[in-house]
């Protein structure tokens, strides 16, 4: 029931009216209002109402609650069990937002097939820094252990939004929690195309380690190249910052540590919507 309603409450569009609410709260109110029929129908509420905050229009959670409880008691056996349960487990509701955000911003996503540049409309630029949002803060509550089919997807959008840091966090919480070849060194190209060399190197020898031996020289070639692309970077950024310090402290533009090979991310919200490839 909980998921449910989370899902809802974090994928309704166009709410007029979006609150904060206690789950618990209202399933103890709809519960209340039901005692003559649980009574009448001599049946035996089992219930647990740990707080479980959420967000979204209070009505509409409460009317869905009302439903769910009032269909347990009419389809229910004379002296049966009632069960009603609420609360969080490990920020599920973070993991729920973080999900269907991406899964509705992605289709305001194209990608040219020749540069590999994405482009993004205004409202899947919005979406997707939502999902990145939620994420974040998922991945406080779940140190070492992220599920791993979101984090997948949240590559995804870091990719997209030009976000290295989120991008090495989130395959940094993959590769520890499912250690292999691939995961690794996808780590080390993100470090190393962010400029983190050091990372990339330690990355990079993990990565080796768990190869099989007759794949170690061919990934080792792969990732050198790599490496010798984050010099540049770290060479581009290093030039930005100077030039920046005889500008005195000023903004400079840097260059985007993403590009190609990782899909010439970094794209800017378009004025229209993009279909979808």
């Amino acid at each position: 029931m909980l998921e449910a309603l989370l899902t809802l409450a974090s994928s309704e569009r166009g709410l007029e009216n979006r609150e904060r609410v206690d789950l618990a709260a209202m399933a103890q109110r709809v519960l209340s209002s039901c005692d003559l029929e649980i009574s009448r129908r001599s049946l035996r509420p089992v219930t647990t109402l740990d707080p479980a905050l959420t967000s979204g229009d209070p009505q509409l959670i409460e009317r869905l609650i009302a439903n769910l409880v009032v269909n347990a008691i009419t389809y229910n056996d004379p002296g049966g069990l009632l069960e009603v349960r609420t609360g969080t487990v490990a920020g599920r509701s973070l993991l729920t937002v973080a999900n269907n955000e991406y899964l509705i911003g992605k289709s305001g996503v194209s990608q040219d097939q020749t540069t590999g540049q994405f482009t993004v409309t205004n409202d899947a630029h919005t979406n997707l820094g939502d999902a990145a949002d939620a994420w974040s803060k998922y991945l406080k509550l779940n140190k070492g252990n992220p599920e791993l089919n979101t984090a997948y997807n949240m590559v995804n959008v870091y990719v997209i939004l030009n976000d290295g840091p989120g991008a090495i966090k989130t395959q940094t919480a993959i590769a520890q929690a499912k250690p292999s070849q691939q995961s690794y060194g996808q780590l080390a190209f993100f470090q190393y195309l962010t400029g983190d060399i050091s990372g990339g190197d330690q990355s990079k020898d993990k990565a080796i380690s768990l190869a099989p031996k007759s794949q170690q020289k061919q990934l080792e070639t792969q990732l050198s190249q790599a490496r010798k692309q984050g010099l540049q970077v770290q060479k581009q950024q290093q030039q930005a910052k100077q030039q920046a310090k005889q500008q005195g402290g000023g903004s400079t533009t840097t260059p985007n540590p993403l590009q190609n090979p990782f899909g010439g991310v970094g794209a800017t919200p378009s004025p229209t919507p993009t279909p979808a490839p």
